[in-house]
């Protein structure tokens, strides 16, 4: 997890000298080097290892995440106070853009994810009890809610960010998420619930579609609408 931060590191500054000299290979080689670092980052993100050692929120994974989402941000920066408007300048800005929410979205499932599959490891150690394959198929089932749970919640966020800094690959980025989460949600998550719990978890998920079906219709302008890449993006 170190390599990407490293390769963030040094990408920056070359982005930055390239700018100033007006050297836009130099500059395109340091963003690629950059969204490449993002790319080993959440491959390598999604599990901790070894999973007994791991702290929620307070492990290395999030720190050299956090650091990395910076780099982003800063190149993004870079770029947006640049002179060069041109149409691989934007598609870079809407890849870093991206690249942010793609690396929260890693953070959230890795921490989600770990923390229960600490608790089954634990179970695992603990093998001779009787409830041990009881309290590990209730772990997993509450991992699965509160990871799509996480993914509703972000999603939501990433589209008021999106409307609020007028960035469409942020929006399209939180349609996807959550029309992942809802078809996880149906089709996975409510399997194992009783059926009066499944029945109120249908209704509930009714009124949510119906609430954004009515938004995304009133809004579908601003949503669906070209991005704006000033400098409050």
């Amino acid at each position: 997890m170190a390599l990407p931060v490293i390769w963030g590191a040094y990408a920056l500054p070359l982005t930055l000298v390239g700018m100033r000299s007006g050297l836009q290979p130099v500059v395109r080689s340091g963003l690629i080097m950059l969204l490449i670092a993002g790319c080993v980052a959440l491959v390598r993100g999604l599990a901790f290892m070894p999973i007994g050692d791991f702290v929620p929120i307070l492990n290395e994974r999030v720190l050299l995440l956090v650091l990395l989402v910076a780099q982003y941000a800063v190149a993004w920066r870079l770029l947006a106070s640049g002179q060069e408007d041109s149409v691989l300048s934007r598609r870079l800005r809407s890849g870093l853009q991206a690249g942010i929410v793609l690396l929260f979205l890693v953070l959230i499932t890795g921490e989600t994810w770990d923390y229960f599959a600490r608790g089954v490891y634990r179970l695992t150690l603990a093998a001779g009890s009787m409830n041990t394959g009881e309290e590990m198929a209730r772990l997993q089932n509450l991992r699965q809610l509160l990871l799509s749970a996480g993914w509703l919640v972000y999603s939501i966020i990433l589209m008021a960010l999106g409307i609020w800094k007028r960035a469409r690959t942020v929006r399209i980025e939180a349609i996807v998420l959550f029309g992942v989460s809802i078809l996880k949600i149906f089709i996975y998550d409510l399997s194992f619930l009783d059926t009066l719990y499944r029945t109120f978890s249908f209704v509930g998920l009714g009124v949510i579609l119906l609430a954004v079906s009515y938004l995304y219709q009133r809004y579908r302008s601003i949503i669906l609408g070209s991005a704006q890449t000033g400098a409050s993006a």
